[in-house]
């Protein structure tokens, strides 16, 4: 055992000493300087669209642009339909265009309030009004408005109540002419 690795040894000394002779060193660098060329012409036909569009080829990349894109179409349908929700809150709302019990809040409410305070017609405890406040009011005004249309609408729908109220005014006044 010990003759044959030191065979071994020699031998792959022997060989490691050896340099093999080269014929055709020019045809070998030759060769090599071609396909240097050969690269170099690649890079050269670089085109605008594969750097654009070059992350097409990369797969979570692509994933994930696909899914953000399914989640922002999803959060547009979510709000598309909460929009379209309101209009229809919006629709069954009743608009009252006859004549009302408390005549329409006009556009600039607000400062034909402040007018009014400002003139003693409307007398507050504190003296001064919060935005809040004001907002408020006005939409207790359109509330009282939009129940008091509704109720006309009910008594001019119903002819027994519409009769029955009509006598009960009536008996009213006479009691005040009466009096």
């Amino acid at each position: 055992m010990k003759s044959e690795s030191s065979k071994y040894e020699r031998i792959t000394d022997i060989l490691k000493k050896s340099r093999p002779v080269l014929t055709g060193s020019e045809a070998i660098e030759e060769n090599v300087m071609e396909r240097i060329r050969d690269k170099r012409k690649v890079n050269e036909n670089y085109n605008i669209l594969d750097h654009l569009f070059g992350w097409v080829y990369i797969g979570w990349v692509r994933n994930g642009l696909v899914a953000a894109s399914v989640l922002i179409i999803a959060f547009f349908a979510v709000q598309q339909s909460i929009i379209l929700q309101r209009i229809n809150n919006l629709e069954r709302q009743e608009v009252s265009t006859g004549p009302s019990f408390v005549k329409g809040v006009p556009d600039d409410f607000e400062s034909v309030f402040m007018i009014n305070t400002q003139s003693g017609k409307i007398s507050l405890k504190g003296g001064k009004l919060s935005d809040r406040q004001l907002k408020q009011l006005e939409k207790s005004i359109n509330d009282l408005q939009t129940s008091y249309s509704n109720l006309i609408k009910l008594i001019e729908d119903n002819p027994e109540l519409k009769q029955y109220l009509e006598n009960t005014l009536s008996e009213k006044n006479k009691k005040k002419i009466n009096l």
